[in-house]
């Protein structure tokens, strides 16, 4: 059985869902994470696919031409001031991928 490892978004935070999926490819990674969900760290980049229809087509579009797939997503904060309902659409959106 060949090793198969994912690319959490972290790594490139910078790089929008789409780009950090070819990079990814590129490099032979078969899984990624990404990040729809804002931690509020300062100047922190957003990639909000779960409100942002454009962003989710391509990046849907970026995971059936290169063949990576979703693994998991970052980072849902378990805090007090933490409402679970406000997760739900980058959750949903997730899933669709």
């Amino acid at each position: 059985m060949a090793w198969q490892f994912s690319l959490a978004h972290l790594t490139a935070l910078q790089c929008s869902p789409p780009q950090f999926i070819e990079i990814a490819a590129r490099a032979g990674y078969a899984f990624v994470g990404l990040r729809p969900i804002p931690v509020g760290a300062r100047s922190e980049p957003i990639h909000p696919f779960a409100t942002d229809r454009a962003l989710f087509i391509r990046t849907k579009a970026a995971l059936a031409a290169t063949g990576v797939q979703l693994l998991d997503i970052e980072v849902a904060r378990i805090i007090k001031e933490a409402k679970p309902r406000d997760y739900l659409p980058a959750m949903e959106a997730a899933a669709q991928l």
